[in-house]
């Protein structure tokens, strides 16, 4: 027998322990180390805002940050197929198929990151021209974003290694660091903007330095810190069929991502039409948006990994116990998270800006958006229980339907016709609500199915 393979010996809190127990207690490190990482945009947010301007503000959270969004929400879902697949072979206690499938998935990171790094480089005027980027903010927008892709490939290697961490069932090491890297990003972020003066250009290289030490931190884990799996540079290759059953779980999810992205370019698009204002009321809401988001992805997240985990354990039960569990806690939790913006949104607004007119449009589009939050719950959990089986293309085609279909002819030809920031945002709870539908649908399919197999 391989020693590899024989190594997972260990007790599996995940296909063995208390569901509710320990799904909470691997959501929290989730939670708070995307806090953390959101902190990166966020600080920049708040000191260009206040130290530079509204200008720098509506450049560093517009046009800038939503392509940095898209670009990580894509890798982010190809990310999913390997850490499923990881999941699944730790589950069944398969060492030596878990070992290659972490060493191609580390050498896909490093390629994607070099390769979208200079293909970022050299087009980033064209995309915020593209976008419509106001004229006041696109000299900021670009040297920002210019930076940023100079840093990618220590971006993406490190979202790879802490899907990794927690496609294993530890999702407390990438917390650590990314408080250390966050702190380290705040202390930077003064220091380059504040006290040497570098404006934007500041902001953007303490947020490159914080993501590279995040990156080296979460290779020298890999590399000493686990007894069962141990990532070495050596063994850093592509394997084309292991690549390719990760890239037929990831594809999907990444390419959903991506649509989600692209639209969301169309909105930003739409919400530069409005004004350098709204424009940094849109920025200032989005940062407050995140922490809803990575509650529920929290959640999402757990639910794809003990599923992955339980499912490749074959223990069908506890997959169904979990897909019920992970949908009752995010509700929960998501609801009381919701209520605190809702009730704190103005002061909470004003923490980036002290311009009353941009608080003021950033407060509303939240009141407005306030349906949209559950039906997300709604689709987001199903989805990702489905990615924890390996079920992800017609997740990715109904995706497809409701965001090409709906949400893009309503930008197109609703929002010229009725010209409103509200219509714009109207888009986002007609096409996630109709996915939701039609997600949850094949999702009890699935279920039964599954049921019947067992």
């Amino acid at each position: 027998m391989d020693t590899n393979e024989s190594s997972i010996t260990s007790f599996n809190k995940i296909t063995e322990g208390v569901i509710w127990k320990e799904m909470i207690k691997y959501c929290i490190p989730i939670a708070v180390g995307t806090l953390f990482q959101q902190l990166y945009n966020v600080v920049d947010a708040i000191v260009v805002g206040r130290a530079i301007g509204t200008e720098a503000l509506a450049a560093v959270g517009g046009s800038a940050s939503i392509l940095s969004m898209v670009i990580i929400a894509f890798f982010s879902g190809l990310t999913a197929g390997a850490s499923v697949i990881i999941a699944q072979h730790y589950g069944a206690k398969e060492g030596r198929k878990v070992d290659e499938a972490m060493h191609t998935s580390f050498a896909f990171a490093i390629s994607c990151g070099l390769i979208m790094g200079i293909a970022g480089c050299l087009s980033t005027e064209w995309l915020l021209e593209m976008m419509k980027t106001p004229e006041d903010t696109m000299d900021l927008s670009v040297s920002y974003l210019r930076i940023y892709f100079v840093g990618l490939v220590a971006t993406l290697t490190f979202n790879m290694g802490a899907s990794v961490m927690r496609s294993i069932g530890d999702s407390k090491r990438p917390l650590y660091y990314l408080i250390v890297c966050s702190i380290l990003n705040i202390v930077l972020d003064i220091v380059f903007v504040v006290f040497f003066g570098w404006g934007i250009i500041g902001a953007a290289v303490a947020t490159v330095a914080a993501q590279v030490v995040s990156c080296i931190m979460t290779l020298y884990s890999l590399m000493h810190s686990y007894d069962e799996v141990k990532l070495e540079f050596r063994k850093i290759r592509i394997i084309p069929h292991v690549l390719w059953r990760e890239l037929r779980i990831g594809i999907p999810g990444g390419f959903q991502s991506c649509i989600s992205g692209i639209t969301n370019i169309m909105i930003q698009t739409a919400i530069n039409s409005f004004g350098t204002n709204v424009t940094a009321g849109w920025a200032a809401y989005n940062k407050l948006d995140m922490i809803y988001w990575m509650v529920l992805s929290s959640f999402g997240a757990a639910a794809t990994t003990f599923v992955g985990q339980n499912y490749g354990a074959n223990r069908m039960d506890r997959v169904k116990k979990t897909a019920r569990t992970s949908f009752m806690l995010s509700t929960v939790t998501c609801s009381i998270i919701l209520v605190v913006l809702v009730t704190l949104a103005e002061p909470l607004m004003s923490i980036f800006t002290t311009n009353p007119d941009v608080v003021k449009t950033g407060a509303d589009m939240l009141y407005f958006l306030v349906p949209m939050y559950f039906l997300a719950i709604i689709m987001e959990i199903p989805t990702d229980v489905l990615r924890g089986l390996g079920y992800t293309f017609w997740p990715m085609t109904f995706a497809l339907i409701t965001m090409v279909g709906l949400r893009i002819p309503w930008l197109l030809f609703v929002v010229p016709v009725h010209h409103t920031v509200n219509n714009v945002l109207l888009s986002y709870p007609i096409a996630i609500g109709s996915a939701a539908i039609l997600i949850n649908v094949y999702f009890f399919i699935v279920m039964r199915r599954l049921r019947k197999k067992s």
